[in-house]
């Protein structure tokens, strides 16, 4: 798998909109008004985009979608793979499984489900 930087809307809505449930609120963000305070990772298998976590930048504390899409193994890689890249602080929205993956790199504050 390949981390990438997506920077095209084109790129990202047909994934987001393949589960719309899922990602009801990365959707939202593609939006004139959000996009500009959106940073976009991937992973990539080819040409085909099979995860992807959304890094909000217009709040004080940065916020840091991770929602999921099966197989669900592939979003702890995904995570761990853009710590290098991310802030010192984020909130993020992961599932518990994955929260593993970045658990070394930042203190985690379990605030409940979502």
């Amino acid at each position: 798998m390949q981390l990438v930087s997506l920077h095209d809307k084109c790129d990202i809505e047909p994934f987001l909109r393949q589960n719309l449930f899922t990602h009801l609120f990365e959707v939202s963000d593609l939006d004139e008004e959000y996009w500009p305070y959106t940073i976009w990772f991937g992973l990539t298998d080819g040409a085909q985009l099979r995860q992807l976590v959304l890094l909000y930048t217009g709040l004080p504390t940065p916020v840091l979608m991770a929602n999921t899409e099966r197989p669900c193994a592939l979003m702890a890689d995904l995570p761990q793979r853009t710590v290098p890249l991310l802030p010192r602080r984020v909130y993020a929205h992961m599932q518990p499984a994955h929260v593993e993956a970045i658990a070394a790199h930042f203190t985690v504050t379990p605030l409940g489900m979502f």
